[in-house]
């Protein structure tokens, strides 16, 4: 390891180490028209666990594209430290005001840019346009648990949102906590069957009516597959938001960002969407719901997605739709890569391993599939290491894919 990537892992040490321990964060977001957009407030609620101590708070604004317009509240901002830690982060002082409260309030305000300019986005991811408390396991846990997200009861009417529930239920952003909110201008949205269903964007609003209610249908059938092979059915509204460079665009599990030949090569029954769909419905459960952390992580839950869509499309007809998701995956895992090849590539070369090797432990007997529903059921609305799911998975036989061994610094995590 280089000398400065060390130095920046131990600065990180010692900022997390300072940190107040948090028991949970909950995040209301409201907005105001602005001639541009709208401008949105974060209103943070952070909890702190009862026998912790610690002077600060760390946020993390890595990849946000708006700039932070304004922060309030009991913690005081000190500094910025993303040249120490090589991650932008800030570091909110709660000596002055917050250091013996049980909770904390923040108000964080950005500016969500809309329509055309270099800064504008079609839609605000809350989990990823916002900045991220950053929250470490507490003493005898595995995992953290996840930031939850409410609408205000007062947002505007031009905006439509989509979201990922923690619990089951009515679909409700406003009375019931979301593991995933998405906002969207209501002029470039419609609903289908209950608005379980959003269309985003010129090219889905442009589809025939017919065509859109058998995109809705296939997606819902989609989802109930996924439901049904992990035995748990959250609360969700889907967006989809046909692009023709969906890789440009930033993700979340909710927003299943389909390229216009994937929507628009659709038959008349919609059954098209099974080939990739399933992936991206599995990725509500699996990177919403669950979120496994670092880049190793987000290789893993790849793997899974995958592995989830072709036990899901093993017995269906045509077979051409497993043979399909299997070519792809098998792609990924086919990739040649030595020391000199790319972090990145390596990683999607490790999702194929490990989506494949998945998918034939959970075709072999129950004992996978049950391990599965159960991590997914126990560590739902939480943030897990790596090492926590493939040491459970290796426990029912599932050994860690060869391509993981070829991964090393920042894709450790």
């Amino acid at each position: 390891m280089h000398r400065n990537e060390s130095t920046k892992r131990c600065a990180r040490k010692a900022l997390l180490a300072a940190a107040r321990p948090i028991r949970e964060v909950e995040v209301e977001v409201s907005a105001l028209k602005s001639w541009d957009g709208f401008e949105i407030t974060a209103s943070y609620s952070i909890e702190f666990a009862a026998d912790g101590t610690g002077r600060y708070i760390l946020l993390d604004y890595s990849g946000i594209p708006f700039g932070i317009k304004h922060i309030s509240g009991a913690a005081e901002l000190t500094r910025d430290v993303h040249a120490e830690c090589g991650e932008q982060w800030l570091l909110l002082d709660l000596s002055k005001d917050g250091q013996d409260s049980a909770m904390v309030q923040l108000t964080i305000e950005v500016d969500w840019k809309i329509g055309a300019g270099a800064m504008a986005q079609p839609f605000f991811l809350v989990g990823t346009f916002l900045p991220r408390v950053i929250v470490t396991p507490l003493a005898g846990q595995l995992s953290v648990p996840r930031p939850l997200f409410f609408q205000s009861a007062h947002l505007p009417a031009d905006i439509v949102t989509a979201g990922l529930q923690l619990g089951a239920g009515d679909w409700s952003p406003i009375h019931h906590p979301q593991l995933e909110l998405v906002l969207f201008p209501k002029q470039e949205t419609l609903a289908e069957t209950e608005e379980q269903v959003l269309f985003v964007g010129e090219i889905a609003r442009a589809l025939p009516a017919s065509r859109r209610a058998d995109v809705a249908r296939s997606l819902r059938n989609n989802l109930t597959r996924v439901a049904s092979a992990l035995d748990i059915n959250p609360a969700v509204r889907t967006a989809l938001y046909p692009h023709d460079d969906p890789l440009s665009l930033p993700r979340e599990g909710n927003v299943l960002l389909l390229d216009t030949s994937e929507m628009l090569g659709l038959d008349e029954t919609g059954r098209g969407m099974a080939t990739q769909g399933l992936a991206k419905a599995s990725a509500i459960w699996w990177g919403g719901g669950v979120s496994i952390s670092g880049h190793v992580g987000a290789a893993l839950m790849v793997g899974i997605t995958q592995a989830l869509a072709l036990f899901c499309l093993r017995d269906m007809r045509p077979k051409s739709h497993f043979r399909t998701v299997e070519i792809v995956t098998r792609r990924r895992a086919d990739i040649e890569v030595d020391g000199s090849s790319p972090a990145g590539l390596r990683a999607v070369k490790l999702s194929g391993e490990f989506g494949l090797s998945l998918a034939a432990a959970l075709n072999q007997g129950t004992e996978v599939r049950t391990a599965l529903r159960q991590m997914t059921k126990e560590f739902w609305g939480r943030e897990i290491p790596p090492a926590v799911i493939l040491e459970r998975l290796r426990e029912v036989g599932v050994e860690p894919p060869n391509g993981l061994h070829g991964l090393s610094g920042e894709y450790e995590s």
